[in-house]
């Protein structure tokens, strides 16, 4: 029988008990466990496969995972994985500064040892598993927190459960707006602007960001309704267009700016896409 600490409670009545914070790192697998008290994980660096609950997730650089206690989990670095993670109470019941909860194996695992189970009647993405794909904008706000373990002066305890609140707080705001995957398209915008000069691949896209380049292109229809390769064209196209219209740069250094292999190759994609050459183009935008 799980001794649950708190059945239904608000947000504002959370006084979060922040048991242990650290930047981790890990180049073996885990294997599958429970915990007694609720975890945040946020990926610093690297990569791993991740199950919880039965569920397979990405798990790569910038996501954030948060759980309660008596959820079965594992990770598989790839290669290797460094996480910020947090072990907390949603309330003081069980603070104790000289108590430490590893995760424990499941053959193992003592239900009546969880601490809590809180469900929320004004946060609901925190009664259930939260995984946010993209969570940078907490990244600093998680190094504050580990900054004062590290630096232990006095009330820092106190300190980093009122900031980790302000977390909670924010992380409702995110998941209730509905932004979750909107980040991640920024991160490929901005990559495939950065590297216009290049004709860059799916594979090296989602090695750049830590994501499975076929979860990227899901994502890129799923928002966009053009797939990651059409999506990279249409902005070599749209550069294309730019420079032609307000540079007077010869069409093969163009080609050569956009990353193709040849003015022949640049003008017969521009051709193909806008239905005229790039010649033609320049002096029809002139007119």
């Amino acid at each position: 029988m799980m001794a649950l600490g708190v059945n239904t409670m608000t947000l504002n009545e959370a006084a979060p008990y922040l048991r242990f914070a650290d930047l981790l790192t890990f180049r073996e697998k885990r294997p599958l466990s429970k915990t007694y008290d609720s975890r945040l994980f946020y990926v610093f660096r690297g990569a791993a496969r991740l199950e919880i609950d039965g569920r397979e997730i990405p798990f790569c650089r910038g996501n954030l995972l948060l759980f309660h206690p008596g959820k079965p989990y594992f990770f598989e670095p790839k290669p290797e994985i460094e996480l910020i993670a947090m072990d907390f109470d949603y309330t003081q019941r069980y603070a104790d500064p000289a108590v430490i909860l590893p995760p424990v194996p499941i053959p193992v695992f003592d239900d009546a040892k969880v601490h809590e189970a809180p469900s929320f009647s004004d946060a609901a993405p925190l009664s259930d598993i939260v995984f946010l794909e993209n969570a940078s904008f907490l990244e600093a706000k998680l190094e504050e927190i580990l900054q004062e373990f590290r630096l232990r002066r006095l009330f820092f305890r106190e300190k980093s459960g009122s900031m980790l609140k302000n977390i909670l707080f924010e992380i409702v705001r995110h998941e209730l707006a509905g932004g979750n995957g909107k980040s991640v398209i920024d991160q490929i915008q901005s990559f495939v602007d950065d590297h216009i000069g290049k004709a860059v691949t799916n594979r090296e896209i989602g090695e750049a960001l830590f994501y499975n380049p076929n979860y990227l292109n899901r994502l890129m229809i799923r928002q966009t309704g053009m797939s990651l390769h059409r999506y990279i064209l249409q902005r070599r196209l749209a550069k294309a267009t730019q420079l032609l219209l307000t540079t007077q740069e010869p069409v093969g250094e163009i080609a050569s700016k956009l990353g193709f292999y040849s003015a022949s190759h640049f003008s017969n994609f521009f051709k193909r896409e806008t239905g005229i050459s790039p010649v033609r183009y320049r002096k029809k935008g002139s007119i």
